[in-house]
C-alpha cells in the first residue's frame, strides 16, 4: 500500500526530486599550529570587526548620555536662574509672590 502511494507521488513529481543542498556544517577545530595564514587572518579580521563594533556602540551610548546630561543640566540651570531672578525681583519690589493654599 505504501509502495503504491510512493509510486503515485513519484509520478506526480515526474520522478524528479532534488534534495535541499546541505548547509555548511561546522568543521573540525584546528589548533593554532594547523591553521593556515588565511585562517589566522580571517580570525583576526573577525576579532577586529567585533572590537570596532563594541567601541562604536560604547561611543554612541556615551554621546547619548552626554546629551541627556546636558539637557538635564539646562533644565536645572533654568529653574535655578528663574528662582534667582524671582528673588531679585521680589527684593526690588517689582514683583510679588502669591502662595496658593
Amino acid at each position: 500500500m505504501m509502495d503504491s502511494l510512493f509510486l503515485k507521488l513519484d509520478a506526480l513529481s515526474n520522478f524528479h526530486f532534488i534534495p535541499k543542498p546541505e548547509k555548511n556544517k561546522a568543521g573540525d577545530v584546528k589548533t593554532s599550529a594547523e591553521k593556515t595564514i588565511t585562517d589566522r587572518k580571517r580570525e583576526r579580521r573577525k576579532k577586529k570587526a567585533v572590537k570596532r563594533q563594541k567601541i562604536k556602540e560604547r561611543e554612541e551610548r556615551k554621546k547619548l548620555a552626554d546629551k541627556i546630561r546636558a539637557e538635564e543640566g539646562m533644565k536645572m540651570y533654568n529653574k535655578a536662574a528663574a528662582a534667582a531672578d524671582l528673588k531679585k525681583l521680589t527684593k526690588e519690589g517689582k514683583a510679588t509672590v502669591l502662595k496658593v493654599i
